[in-house]
């Protein structure tokens, strides 16, 4: 197996598996919106033809209460995952320490160089390899 058939292996399933995290998190997220919209539609008290507009209708504010807070924060974690899941996928980021890494090279408090002996044992034989075959030529 050559070096880009490796590099190319790898890197296609890891951004296929960030893709389908990104389209999973974005479903969940518009479901619990879809929820939270019905769920202020039910709500909304809408008189009949002879009742007074007036009565406010009887409910157990524990219950609204509940419910608000859990479609809520159903929201909010949706919204992060897709954050997230999106900011990895379209950078690239695969791993926590990967990120750090990327993080200290955007702010310049590391360099290039630094990163690169910063990885795993495979991946600088792959990045020899290449820089041996660039300088080959």
């Amino acid at each position: 197996m050559t070096v880009p058939e490796i590099i190319s292996d790898g890197k296609s399933t890891r951004r296929n598996l960030q893709k389908l995290l990104f389209f999973g998190a974005t479903s969940a997220t518009l479901a619990i919106a879809a929820l939270t919209s019905r769920s202020i539609a039910t709500r909304k008290y809408i008189p009949t033809f002879f009742q007074l507009n007036t009565k406010i209708p009887t409910f157990s504010s524990k219950s609204e209460a509940q419910a608000a807070l859990g479609l809520s924060s159903g929201l909010s974690l949706g919204i992060f995952a897709i954050t997230t899941t999106g900011f990895c996928w379209a950078l690239d980021i695969s791993s926590a320490s990967d990120f750090k890494q990327r993080m200290k090279t955007l702010f310049n408090t590391i360099d290039e160089k630094e990163y690169m002996n910063d990885s795993d044992p495979e991946t600088n034989k792959i990045i020899e390899e290449l820089e041996a075959l660039i300088n080959k030529k």
